[in-house]
């Protein structure tokens, strides 16, 4: 499903995307803005996740090597 939207751009940023369509670096003036959103929403979510792993506290090199033996008997045949 696609919907409209009407926005309103300063000349030079028309221009300037203008101008990437006639270069040839897209097909339309939609396709540009559909592009430039997708980068935008990746970069954010990426940013979200840095900022999770930020929050998620180092292991020890003790620790992980106790979490790894944990997680294999875990799973070791009994």
């Amino acid at each position: 499903m696609s919907t409209s939207l009407t926005i309103s751009l300063p000349d030079e940023l028309r221009e300037f995307i203008d101008a990437q369509v006639a270069d040839g670096a897209f097909p339309s003036t939609s396709a540009y803005l559909q592009q430039l959103v997708r980068r935008q929403r990746a970069m954010v979510a990426m940013r979200d996740r840095l900022r999770a792993a930020q929050e998620t506290p180092l292991l020890t090199s003790e620790e992980f090597w106790r979490q790894v033996a944990e997680r294999r008997a875990e799973r070791a045949p009994e």
